[in-house]
C-alpha cells in the first residue's frame, strides 16, 4: 500500500472509498486516509488499521458485495430478556 492509493475502508463507525495519505509505521491505526464523503459528525481526514482496508480489484468491488441474510428462523430473531438469565 502506497500514499495517493485508492481504497475501501469498512470499520464499525464507517466506510466508504478513500484515498491514502501518509502510513505511520509502528501505530495501531497506522494508516492515515481522507474519505471521499465526510462521515457523520463531518470529519473527513481518519486513521485506520490495516484489516479495516479492502483494495479494490477488478474481481472484487465492495458496492457490488453479497448482502448478509436475515434468518427466517424465528428462534433465533427472538429477543432475549433479562428473564432469560436467570
Amino acid at each position: 500500500m502506497q500514499p495517493q492509493e485508492r481504497v475501501y475502508v469498512r470499520t464499525r463507525d464507517f466506510e466508504g472509498r478513500a484515498t491514502v495519505l501518509h502510513i505511520i509505521q509502528n501505530e495501531f491505526y497506522p494508516v492515515q486516509v481522507e474519505l471521499d464523503k465526510p462521515d457523520d459528525d463531518g470529519h473527513r481526514i481518519k486513521c485506520v488499521s490495516f484489516h479495516e482496508i479492502i483494495k479494490e480489484t477488478t474481481t472484487y468491488k465492495p458496492c457490488l458485495a453479497t448482502p448478509i441474510k436475515e434468518s427466517k428462523n424465528t428462534e433465533m430473531q427472538k429477543q432475549m430478556t433479562f428473564f432469560d438469565l436467570l
